[in-house]
């Protein structure tokens, strides 16, 4: 029994258990993004922020989600690639703020930051971040939303959104229904960081994982209305500890339609 027990709690049973949970999810006619927004919240209900800042402040170790110093790396990254303190950057699942912090404090007088998040936690983690570090007064907006279509954002009223590993955890049809809202919020010229997967040896399989080729990746953009341009550069100061398989693509707005 005390084996039992013990392997009730581990990582290996909770992601055997996934997939039912997800049907049940799916009986009671709810979508995936309820289903998703759950298991995040429910992973990191005992989680606090002095346990995520307790990692060393080092941007170039590259341990996942968690490595709260890799944010620095996103955002010089963006600033590289031309995005500017002035502008209205929307992070397309802003969790618990490893982006917010540098952008915030980076941020022009007429610049603005915009969250969306599914997981109520890692809403209230990044608020906690924020009034931490003394950023409240900085132009920002903290939304919590399981609507892909984003209804709440104005229509070209964007000019930077970042998606960094999100699209790699939604079914196709979400997928398409945010392409769409990008498209839409963006304005004309407006750049769209895409972060996603394609499916090469080390990569993880698990029910929250969705694989892309590049070129059905490189057609939806098209579709949306979208240029693209890979950034072969992107996290490659962390050479092996690369994440296998990992993609991002600078996609930019067509000026005309």
């Amino acid at each position: 029994m005390g084996s039992l027990v013990k392997y009730l709690g581990t990582r290996k049973f909770r992601w055997r258990v996934l997939p039912l949970v997800r049907s049940a999810f799916e009986l009671c006619g709810r979508s995936w993004n309820d289903f998703y927004a759950w298991m995040l919240n429910f992973q990191d209900r005992q989680l606090s922020l002095d346990q995520i800042l307790s990692r060393p402040d080092n941007p170039s170790i590259g341990r996942g989600l968690w490595d709260w110093a890799r944010g620095k790396y996103y955002y010089e990254f963006l600033t590289q690639c031309g995005v500017s303190p002035s502008d209205t950057l929307l992070d397309y699942g802003c969790g618990y703020g490893r982006v917010a912090i540098p952008v915030l404090r980076g941020q022009g007088p007429d610049g603005n930051f915009i969250g969306l998040e599914i997981s109520e936690r890692r809403l209230e983690l990044a608020r906690e971040w924020i009034a931490r570090e003394g950023l409240e007064s900085k132009s920002h907006e903290l939304i919590f939303s399981k609507d892909n279509s984003m209804p709440f954002v104005a229509s070209s009223s964007v000019d930077v959104v970042w998606v960094l590993s999100v699209f790699n955890h939604m079914p196709d049809a979400e997928l398409d229904t945010c392409l769409e809202a990008m498209h839409r919020v963006l304005k004309p010229g407006g750049k769209l960081f895409c972060y996603y997967l394609t499916d090469e040896p080390g990569s993880e399989h698990t029910i929250k994982t969705f694989m892309r080729s590049d070129e059905y990746m490189a057609e939806r953009l098209r579709r949306y209305g979208f240029s693209t341009r890979m950034r072969d550069d992107f996290d490659a100061d962390l050479g092996s500890r690369r994440t296998p398989g990992s993609r991002m693509v600078l996609a930019t707005r067509h000026v005309t339609e």
